[in-house]
């Protein structure tokens, strides 16, 4: 039995599962622990309600294999029953396939996605790493230390939730990460590079905002559809096209001067500029295209590149 509040820690309730035709619980006569669930070492297929307190959550281990051959019912009286953890971690996978439940832990839930509201946890427990190799969805996702996820040429990655990259990101050609949903806001949290980046960077939420909490760097195109970015005085470095759909409503947060945030093209090619709707007034923007390319400001109403007081 484990007993836990979300969010939180596991504080196991230990005991000695029961020897001799024991019921589905756990008995203190053989080990140590803080509660008992069973009438005794020995005892029928079943118990007395367990207090609980509003809140929280418990994952049951039913054993009736051995020993105990009358079965028993359990009573849920009307309390919410999901079979789905929280958050799956990738361990001990025995491939690099994304979609492979049996390469996620626990062995419950389905694989991570937005439908199931499963997190997913990227470790370096194992030789193979997560390879997407088709659309997919995910809550949160985090890359641990010393932990990759590849994303396949042209595959669409949606994230509904927030996103921290303490490992390594490898996107392909053409992949793409897409924020979306209706959450407040979701996080960018982590450690980017000019070579551990996002591929196409998209913002596609139906209401919300995309916070910044660390510098991000996107090999492909910048592309703000809907809802909002705050940029939390951090830095984007962009080596592809920047788009903004609704000017200083929906590219907000980049301060003033050099503790504010920098607008950095560093592609290879010509990056092109585009903002509709209202002036948007950006804070230092820096070019550092190699081979020398151009910035085109394309055509609008809006497009002019608008740098604040304190930018330079």
């Amino acid at each position: 039995l484990n007993n836990y509040t979300i969010p939180g820690f596991f504080p196991w309730f230990r005991g000695s599962w029961t020897d001799t035709y024991g019921p589905t619980g756990v008995s203190l006569a053989g080990g140590s622990g803080t509660t008992s669930l069973c009438i005794g070492s020995v005892g029928p297929a079943f118990h007395p309600a367990y207090p609980v307190t509003g809140g929280e959550t418990f994952l049951i281990l039913v054993s009736n294999w051995w020993g105990n051959t009358s079965g028993f019912q359990m009573d849920w009286l009307g309390t919410p029953i999901s079979g789905a953890p929280p958050v799956r971690y990738w361990q001990n996978a025995t491939d690099s396939l994304w979609t492979n439940t049996f390469n996620w832990a626990p062995l419950c839930g389905g694989v991570p996605d937005c439908a199931n509201q499963i997190s997913g946890v990227i470790t370096n427990s194992t030789a193979f790493s997560p390879y997407v190799a088709s659309n997919t969805t995910i809550k949160d996702i985090t890359i641990n230390v010393g932990a990759t996820l590849r994303i396949a040429p042209g595959v669409r990655m949606d994230i509904c939730g927030d996103f921290t990259n303490n490992g390594t990101l490898t996107c392909s050609a053409g992949s793409t990460i897409r924020f979306i949903g209706t959450a407040a806001i979701q996080n960018i949290n982590g450690t980017f590079s000019a070579t551990n980046c996002f591929p196409n960077f998209v913002v596609n939420k139906t209401i919300g905002t995309v916070k910044l909490n660390t510098h991000i760097y996107i090999s492909g195109n910048d592309s703000i559809l809907s809802g909002i970015v705050d940029n939390n005085l951090k830095n984007t470095f962009l080596q592809g096209n920047f788009y903004n759909y609704n000017g200083a409503t929906s590219f907000t947060n980049m301060g003033s001067g050099a503790a504010g945030s920098t607008l950095s093209f560093t592609g290879a090619a010509n990056q092109n500029y585009t903002n509709l709707v209202s002036n948007l007034t950006l804070n230092n923007v820096t070019i550092f295209q190699a081979p020398a390319s151009t910035i085109t400001l394309t055509a609008g109403a809006f497009n002019n590149m608008i740098l604040g007081t304190g930018g330079t």
